[in-house]
């Protein structure tokens, strides 16, 4: 009986055994097979404790499609600008690529577009746009934004499509975004530096009236087209190229809300100088955020008798001014004749200030 019960123990052992090889062979098939067909063949290199993905080929399939739904979206709301041609002959009419001035991108569907002041460097220029699938066009009026150095085109077309505008203050160091050249070619590039540009001390001081922030990009000069647009891979854009810079999108908005509205643009001028606290170093003893004012302030200003030399304006409508937004860009969101508050700090105290814009 001893013996009976020995040999059904070893025979249970066994079993047990045989039945547990057989289920990690089975969970290694199945789970082997589901991480293959995501991530395909994975090394692991025991010298430097790498992880190789020699065949990622759900992610290089998604990233595909990812891109060519970008394309889709941006490229036809792109136009690109030629100098007018003469020419009698047949072959001689035809624009080559090397012939482009540059890019510009498609606001309304009648035929509004935006392009660099690099690009239509002549008001009075006689010009052709090739839009999508190769349409020509003629410029019948155009508009320059000393500002922001755009100009604005008017040809006669319908049903154009539109670009979609992203939020180009969201934009962060590193962020990768795609843009199409004049050749129809994708390049890809990272954000750099998002800043201002200071090389002397004097450059510190800005204006109200001016934008200084530069975006820069990780691209190759001879990837860079002119008025090319820059966008994410949801295919919004986020700004355009110009000498070299990428202009944010929302530097571009008031200017496009006044020219579709007015076909003309006027900026409002608060008339000051000012350091921007937030891209400096060295002053933490005034205060982190702000515009310190630099003085004396003109008698043609709005704030001229009401803001002084040393002020730091902290707030715009309670709208505080900081790294992101600085107290030109707030400024470029009203018309001229407007009244705002400014939140002022003075002296250790905060008082609120109302303030005509010019």
């Amino acid at each position: 009986m001893e013996q009976k019960s020995n040999n059904n123990l070893i025979i249970t052992v066994l079993i047990a055994t045989v039945f547990g090889l057989l289920s990690g062979v089975v969970g290694y098939l199945v789970l082997g097979s589901i991480f293959y067909s995501w991530f395909g063949q994975v090394n692991l290199n025991e010298k430097n404790g790498n992880v190789v993905i020699e065949q990622p080929r759900n992610v290089v399939v998604s990233q595909d499609l990812q891109i060519k739904q970008v394309e889709n979206n941006i490229l036809p709301t792109l136009a690109t600008f030629y100098p007018a041609k003469k020419a009698v002959n047949i072959i001689d009419k035809v624009y080559l690529p090397s012939e482009a001035l540059g890019q510009g991108i498609v606001l309304t569907a009648d035929g509004w577009l935006v392009t660099s002041d690099q690009v239509l460097t002549n008001l009075s220029g006689d010009y052709v746009v090739v839009g999508y699938q190769n349409k020509q066009y003629t410029i019948e009026q155009m508009i320059h934004d000393s500002l922001t150095g755009v100009v604005f085109a008017k040809i006669s077309a319908n049903n154009l499509t539109v670009v979609q505008w992203g939020d180009s203050d969201k934009l962060i160091p590193g962020q990768l975004l795609v843009g199409i050249t004049e050749r129809k070619k994708v390049v890809f590039t990272n954000v750099g530096k998002i800043d201002y540009e200071f090389i002397t001390r004097q450059d510190l001081w800005q204006s109200s009236e001016n934008l200084g922030k530069k975006i820069s990009l990780a691209l190759a000069s001879d990837m860079v087209s002119e008025g090319m647009a820059m966008a994410d891979f949801k295919g919004q854009v986020l700004g355009l190229m110009r000498r070299g810079q990428m202009l944010p999108a929302n530097y571009l908005m008031v200017a496009i809300k006044m020219v579709l509205e007015k076909q003309a643009i006027k900026y409002p001028t608060l008339g000051i100088k000012y350091l921007d606290l937030s891209h400096v170093d060295g002053v933490l003893n005034i205060a982190d955020n702000g515009a310190l004012v630099a003085g004396p302030i003109t008698k043609t200003s709005g704030a001229y008798g009401k803001l002084l030399e040393n002020d730091v304006i902290k707030k715009v409508d309670g709208v505080e001014l900081n790294a992101f937004k600085s107290l030109s860009e707030i400024l470029r969101g009203y018309r001229p004749g407007d009244k705002i508050d400014l939140t002022v700090l003075r002296k250790n105290q905060e008082v609120i200030i109302e303030v005509q814009l010019n």
